[in-house]
């Protein structure tokens, strides 16, 4: 643990003026955000940390952050208390050494916070930090306190804000401890709004059979939200196909329950038939996926018979329960229903009209992009969010 800078000055230096008690009473009250960091390292026991865990814009910050608070560096605790002069004892090695030990731990676990968006850790073949299964629980105390810490940082007690110099060095820091939204898949922690704010807008896409937990990226639910209709959303599905299809397959291969292990499986091979130009192989395969986890699983996941699933008017049921069921179930309703003929041309991917129905009008890449994109939302979503394959 940290020693207390007041404690140690006095024990090397005597009591210090009232002026100097008060600046280090309040950098005391910032130990809290340095034990939170410690109790993260201790979860994460002895693993080297790689240097992808940080994206370059949180080393950016991270960097940034270590400037301006450095407490090795020619300045010493200028970067944080601005032009005023410093005792010489804040600059003793001992207390130097432990703040600077709190501040790298504090950088790092930053850093680990935005592993909940990860792709793999263990192959660094693939870009971006790591997706390691914490629980968005893990990190809510710290965000709690960073928050805490920051309203106290701006209200230093009788200190003229001057003293504090800039501190723009602490908003890069915690940008990537934006941990709130809970009841919503990770893809839309990067989104601006709340499905709430736009909830017509939302249910409009998802009966268009378009998923929207998981996948697609933020940026995508973006696009689609800001799309005037539905050709306008297809067309976006069709420009970032590459993207989405890649989405999906790390989020399969990060499914470790085994009774889920086949079905990624057959999602990774259906993305690998749609890469080697093989479209109808790959709509067909995750048709298959995701008829089979509709029929054979939705009763234990959503606790709700089939009928209820594949009912649009299930939307406000869904709805009541969670976003993030919503989100991945409610395009189903429009998936699944229909009765098709070769001679009908349905609006949208059909799993009847994909099994029953085949045609040119029905097999196209889009089509497949939504079939892989609605197996992985769904497969994740029962996976994470219920109990039908624990």
């Amino acid at each position: 643990m940290i020693p207390k800078a007041s404690d140690m000055s006095r024990a090397i230096f005597g009591t210090p003026p009232r002026s100097t008690l008060r600046i280090i009473d309040e950098v005391n009250r910032l130990q809290p955000m340095f034990s939170v960091s410690e109790n993260l390292k201790s979860v994460l026991g002895s693993v080297r940390m790689p240097s992808y865990v940080l994206d370059p814009a949180l080393q950016s910050a991270a960097s940034a952050a270590l400037r301006a608070s450095s407490l090795t560096g020619s300045q010493g605790f200028k970067g944080i208390l601005g032009s005023i002069q410093t005792p010489s004892y804040l600059s003793d090695p001992m207390l130097k050494s432990a703040v600077s030990k709190a501040l790298e731990v504090s950088s790092l676990s930053t850093g680990l916070t935005n592993m909940l968006r990860g792709s793999s850790m263990i192959n660094p073949k693939i870009d971006g930090p790591a997706g390691l299964g914490f629980p968005v629980s893990l990190f809510a105390p710290m965000q709690s306190i960073v928050d805490t810490q920051l309203t106290s940082l701006k209200g230093f007690t009788g200190l003229q804000a001057s003293l504090l110099g800039d501190l723009s060095w602490i908003s890069e820091l915690t940008k990537g401890l934006k941990l709130g939204r809970p009841h919503l898949p990770s893809n839309w922690r990067g989104v601006e709004t709340e499905p709430d704010e736009l909830e017509d807008e939302v249910r409009a896409i998802l009966e268009e059979g378009i998923p929207l937990a998981w996948v697609p990226s933020a940026r995508v639910i973006e696009l689609l939200l800001a799309a005037p209709d539905a050709s306008s959303r297809r067309r976006v599905i069709s420009n970032n196909h590459k993207g989405i299809v890649t989405s999906c397959e790390r989020l399969v291969s990060r499914l470790a329950q085994k009774r889920a292990l086949l079905y990624g499986d057959m999602i990774r091979k259906a993305i690998n038939a749609l890469r080697d130009g093989h479209v109808e192989a790959a709509q067909s395969l995750a048709t298959n996926v995701l008829d089979t986890l509709v029929t054979q699983h939705s009763k234990a996941a959503l606790q709700a018979p089939l009928g209820v699933v594949t009912n649009v008017a299930s939307y406000k049921k869904f709805r009541k329960r969670s976003w993030r069921l919503t989100l991945a179930v409610h395009p189903v309703t429009t998936i699944m229903s229909g009765r098709y003929t070769v001679d009908d041309r349905p609006d949208g991917y059909r799993r009847n009209a994909t099994a029953h129905a085949i045609t040119r009008h029905q097999y196209n890449r889009i089509n497949t992009v939504l079939a892989i994109m609605n197996a992985t939302s769904l497969l994740t979503c029962f996976v994470r969010d219920t109990p039908a394959f624990d």
